[in-house]
């Protein structure tokens, strides 16, 4: 496909000028416009792209191997950028704690109730969502792991970083087996609405991001004394016994999680 598209119109309109093959996939790899042009473009190629794209003669598999991952990726950013823009999302966040009643069933089973609660992490996920305006008709909460089909699930669904079904189901997640990276719901949605254009970088967002991933994953760096000493004065110690819109608050007005909290942030 590359071999007979070399003069593309993607190109001319990019560059105004024709390339051989080589410079054009050197400069397009990576490039998200052109992964979601192809995307919306070439909906089949995928289908069709086994032997049949060669960049040239002696290209290597692994070369091969990075086009079509790269072609995957754009169409999975491609249908999650849809799935987002849809019309009465339902965003479902796990709950809290799963109770059992002292009560049983009629086959001697114990009811479990659903805490309408979240963490920090779905939280500031489904926080993001809402400050992209993105269209939510609703927010629900589900038995931790679990997803719902044909929603927007967050810090749900046994996932590692984001996924979208045939079903249009689309998961924010980090729970997948042996995933060893400090991430987050938070930062899955952050990176994906940058991406697709639907929210602007902000500084006090992106230290938010770290924090969450921070706590969320036990991965921040603590010695003894620090942990004796300082860490149940600062927001890192602190954090789960604030609101939501107070911990908004502490970044947004650029404070230091690392250091010890004032006393109008401790009486909150």
């Amino acid at each position: 496909w590359f071999q007979s598209n070399n003069k593309c119109d993607y190109c001319l309109e990019k560059w105004g000028k024709e390339m051989d093959v080589e410079t054009m996939i050197a400069e397009l790899l990576g490039d998200h416009e052109f992964e979601q042009w192809l995307a919306e473009k070439i909906p089949d190629l995928l289908a069709e792209a086994t032997e049949e794209i060669i960049i040239d003669s002696d290209s290597t598999a692994r070369t091969r191997k990075r086009v079509l991952d790269r072609l995957e990726m754009a169409e999975k950013d491609y249908k999650v950028g849809q799935a987002l823009r849809k019309e009465d999302l339902v965003v479902a966040v796990h709950g809290g704690a799963e109770y059992e009643s002292e009560e049983a069933d009629e086959e001697g089973e114990k009811k479990i109730t659903l805490v309408p609660s979240t963490d920090l992490d779905a939280k500031m996920a489904t926080y993001l969502l809402g400050l992209a305006d993105l269209s939510i008709n609703r927010v629900e909460f589900i038995p931790k792991g679990e997803s719902k089909k044909g929603a927007i699930n967050l810090d749900t669904g046994n996932k590692n970083g984001v996924d979208i079904k045939k079903d249009g189901t689309l998961i924010f997640d980090h729970h997948g087996e042996a995933y060893m990276i400090a991430t987050s719901a938070t930062e899955q949605v952050y990176r994906t609405l940058v991406r697709e254009g639907l929210l602007e970088r902000q500084e006090w967002i992106e230290k938010m991001v770290s924090f969450i991933n921070e706590v969320d994953n036990l991965s921040y760096a603590v010695d003894r004394k620090g942990l004796v000493d300082a860490w149940a004065t600062t927001i890192y110690g602190l954090y789960d016994s604030m609101h939501f819109s107070d911990l908004k608050e502490f970044f947004a007005n650029g404070n230091d999680p690392k250091s010890e909290l004032a006393n109008e942030w401790k009486r909150r």
